[in-house]
This record gives structure tokens, sequence and C-alpha cells, in this order.
């Protein structure tokens, strides 16, 4: 949901609009009586929530938290951006008969829609993650086995990418991101990058009780597209079927399991 500026702005936007009119439907500016023009007033307002709430949200993003987290505090978010927008605004145009906590009272439960509404999205797409998640069974139902699946979802819960894990031929990284190297159903090579770490694509495929070889702090990849071992002791490289450019071995990884692989496949 955060992934692009344009939806942040578009969330932030939103919410000062929707704010705006929950103010002037309880007729809040009542007791924040000003000489100011009321529009003015009305678009300062706009303009302070849209910032506020613009500001937490890229906070939000900016944090990188695990699911549960992001969840938490892009809904608290509404909630806070309101409790400051209120100050604000009470703050530049209050007199002394205003009262703060009836004006910020007016925020606070005018967020509670838009949280609502934010809660259930989360709800929805992870009971549709769980059902993405369910394992694919074998079309043959003597086989009795369940096919090992990659599935890989965002910190919403929405499903980025899912495949058998035997159609995954190496993640490779690339400084936040990481870039996952695939064939599809037609044998043709794809490639996908998105904000996460090899460590993370380890702990997927962990899950799943799937063996991949990190053979280079940057490189983790799949055994069985290895096709071919070049290079010297402490210099060598990877050939993976599929790829053009060969995979660097870092000096501290034991060649010898990939060789035999290599045997045993031969």
């Amino acid at each position: 949901m955060l992934e692009i500026l344009k939806n942040r702005i578009l969330i932030a936007s939103s919410y000062g609009i929707y704010t705006a009119l929950i103010v002037f439907f309880f007729s809040s500016l009542n007791f924040v009586a000003s000489t100011v023009n009321s529009v003015i007033i009305n678009v300062a307002l706009i303009a302070i929530v849209f910032s506020v709430e613009l500001s937490l949200l890229e906070w939000v993003k900016r944090r990188n938290t695990n699911g549960k987290s992001y969840r938490t505090f892009f809904v608290l978010s509404f909630q806070l951006s309101g409790i400051v927008s209120s100050f604000i605004v009470w703050f530049l145009f209050h007199t002394n008969q205003s009262s703060l906590f009836l004006f910020m009272t007016t925020f606070l439960v005018g967020g509670l829609l838009p949280t609502m509404i934010v809660i259930l999205y989360f709800i929805f797409n992870e009971a549709k993650s769980k059902i993405a998640k369910t394992p694919a069974i074998a079309e043959n139902p003597n086989e009795g086995a369940t096919e090992a699946m990659f599935c890989l979802e965002n910190e919403t819960g929405k499903m980025l990418l899912k495949l058998p894990v035997n159609q995954l031929i190496c993640f490779e990284a690339n400084d936040n991101y990481v870039i996952i190297y695939y064939v599809d159903k037609n044998n043709n090579l794809k490639k996908l990058m998105e904000r996460f770490s090899l460590k993370k694509m380890e702990e997927i495929l962990l899950l799943e009780s799937v063996k991949f070889e990190r053979v280079h702090k940057s490189f983790l990849i799949n055994p069985n597209f290895l096709i071919a071992i070049s290079g010297k002791a402490q210099a060598y490289k990877l050939e993976l079927q599929g790829l053009e450019n060969l995979i660097p071995v870092s000096r501290s990884y034991s060649i010898n399991q990939l060789e035999q692989k290599l045997i045993d496949k031969n």
C-alpha cells in the first residue's frame, strides 16, 4: 500500500479532505473562533493534515519493519496525525474561550472510520494470503506429496511471486533489494527485483525445507541449475542454466559439495 510515493500522497491528501469535511460536519470551528476567513482555515486544515499524515507515512515506510509492526504503525498514523494536526490548527486560530480537548476529540472520532477501513483491508489481505499459501497438491493423488512452493509477499500481505521452488534459479543481493531469477512455465527466464534481503529469502525457503546454497555474500543459488564450475581455487565461478553471467564463489565457501552435485548430475 505504501510502496509508491503517489500512493502515500493520495492517502494523505484524501485524509486531509476527509478531516476537513468531518470538522465542517460537526461545526468544530465554532469553538476555534477567528477573524480569519473560514475558507482560509479549511484550506490550512487540509494542508496541515496532509503534511502531518504524509510525514508519518514516510516514516512508516522508511522503518522497513516486519508485517505486524508495519500494520500497527500504519493504523496508528491516522490517530497520531489527528492529534498533531488538531493541536497545530487550534494553536494557530484559537481564542481564550476555545477548547483544545473538544476540538481534538473531533479529529480522533473522525479518524475512526479510515482506521477501521485500513484494519479491514489488512484482515482481508491476510486471509487472502493464507489461502494463497495453501500447498499445491500433486495432480496424481497416488503421489501423496505436495510440491514445494516459493511464496513472496510484501508487508501488507500482497502476493508478489508464487511459483514452485524448482523454477527458482538464484537470488542476487543489490543494496537493499534482491533480484530473483527464475523460469516460467514455458522455461523462459524471468527476474523480479523487490526490497528484501537474502536472509529473508533463506528464511522463506527454510519453511519449505528447501536447501539453496549461499555461495557468496551476494548470491543464493539453486544447485539444480548448476551446469559448470570454472576457475581455480579461491576464484571459482559458477555457470547456471539460463543465466549469461557467471556467479562468483566466496573464498570461505567450500566448493566440494557443488562439485559432487555436478558429478552426480552428469
